[in-house]
């Protein structure tokens, strides 16, 4: 569900979140397991791979740009930095298993991958990860350029990054959820070694920090691992106790309607982002919230009875494309993304104004039962044949923990789905339909 901005150390996706880290497809998996363990992690997870020689160590920091001060892009830049310090194992820099690293602007993941043989030094590397990395001078100096080199890949080339970070601060009035994980090029060549090392004193810490371990593993067999290799560790830092925190209880309390138009070379077709925040319309838990956002998207993509493809697209062709998610990360409020293309003789104003139009009607209307029980036992289907898959399971935890939640297990991802009533969703629905915050960006060729 979770679909923002990611930097990683060799992709950068936006508008998708990266999965957690666990990139390789595996064996069968069993199921996920929260473990008991002696250790100073936040909590630690098994994905049992029976009959796996391979083996994945992940590890999730609960921090990312939201947490920062100062220059933008410093969490991408010192996720590069840790990563090729926590490599560098028993003076190795290269090592026969797979790794990467990646942050999303919430949360940051470094992971490895090998066979059996590697578990010791996937531990170690983990282990380096908390504490300061010691690197050449000059090369931590020159990574900022790697990292302006993936803005002018990634960015500079992408009007529609650009125009996503400019209204997104608007959305949320320059809170610290709306900073750009990647930064500029100005900002990220004025980061210094010190704030780097003072962010990762602050936040890289055992107890805010979630380790994840795929392999064929019983439970108490990885407990005992992760006993042996951690459970004497106390966690070490310098954060404040609510300072990870403080950034999602935000609240937003004045409205705002704006419209944008922006305008650039690289544009050769017209097209809309429409960005809405609303508070939650209840005081149901965060975790049953996020499964009832989960249903309302799957819904609203359909072109059921009670979704937007017909009303906007097959049957009124008021956009001839469109993508939409909903997310939510401040603790009051969730979040519409859509980008839309108009169709044919469509002007921008009018496919915005249908949009709005039609996110009102389907509020007054709301979602038909027959419509949210095809779409949960689609989504059933496809979440029974995915709990098999680690890179599926792995996408959810990310999301989950970008949430600001702690992660289900397969048996409770598939009981939560199932408890999402027709009133859930359509209170969440009317909300979504009078929002407290909007923000549209028209992108427009230049000269237009």
């Amino acid at each position: 569900m979770t679909k923002k901005p990611v930097i990683s150390c060799h992709v950068l996706k936006f508008f998708s979140i990266l999965i957690l880290g666990l990139l390789v497809s595996g064996p069968a998996l069993s199921d996920l397991l929260k473990l008991d363990t002696e250790s100073a992690f936040d909590s630690v997870f098994l994905l049992q791979t029976p009959e796996s020689s391979v083996i994945r160590v992940g590890l999730t920091f609960k921090a990312g740009e939201v947490d920062a001060e100062g220059p933008e892009g410093l969490s991408h830049y010192l996720e590069h930095l840790m990563f090729w310090h926590a490599d560098n194992v028993d003076g190795q820099a290269l090592h026969a298993r797979g790794g990467n690293a990646s942050v999303n602007g919430i949360i940051t993941n470094y992971f490895n991958v090998g066979e059996i043989s590697e578990l010791d030094d996937m531990f170690k590397f983990v282990q380096r990860l908390f504490v300061p990395f010691i690197l050449d001078k000059g090369f931590v100096l020159r990574e900022r350029s790697v990292v302006a080199r993936e803005y002018d890949l990634r960015v500079s080339e992408n009007p529609d990054v650009r125009v996503y970070f400019a209204i997104r601060r608007d959305l949320y009035n320059n809170l610290p959820v709306s900073r750009s994980v990647i930064g500029t090029p100005e900002t990220i060549h004025s980061l210094t070694i010190k704030q780097a090392l003072d962010f990762q004193d602050k936040h890289y810490r055992y107890d805010n920090a979630v380790l994840f371990i795929a392999g064929d593993f019983e439970r108490e067999e990885a407990e005992t691992l992760v006993n042996r290799q951690f459970g004497s560790v106390e966690s070490t830092g310098t954060i404040a106790e609510d300072s990870m925190l403080k950034w999602r209880d935000a609240r937003i309390d004045a409205t705002s309607d704006t419209t944008q138009v922006f305008t650039d070379p690289q544009v050769n077709y017209e097209r809309l982002l429409y960005l809405t925040l609303s508070e939650w319309p209840s005081s149901a838990s965060p975790m049953d919230n996020w499964y009832t956002l989960l249903l309302l998207e799957a819904v609203l993509d359909s072109a059921l009875e009670g979704g937007i493809a017909r009303p906007l697209r097959m049957d009124n062709f008021f956009v001839k494309s469109f993508a939409i998610t909903l997310d939510s990360y401040l603790s009051d409020y969730f979040e519409l993304e859509l980008f839309a293309e108009p169709d044919k003789g469509v002007t921008l104003d009018e496919a915005s104004d249908a949009i709005t139009k039609t996110f009102s009607a389907l509020a007054t209307t709301g979602v038909p039962e027959s419509t949210l029980d095809r779409v949960r036992t689609r989504m059933l289907q496809t979440e029974n044949r995915q709990i098999d898959s680690v890179e599926s399971t792995t996408s959810r935890l990310r999301a989950q923990l970008s949430a600001g939640l702690i992660p289900a297990t397969s048996e409770q991802h598939l009981k939560n789905i199932q408890q999402v009533s027709l009133d859930d969703v359509n209170s969440l629905l009317s909300a979504l339909a009078e929002p407290e915050r909007r923000s549209i960006a028209f992108i427009k060729p230049e000269g237009e």
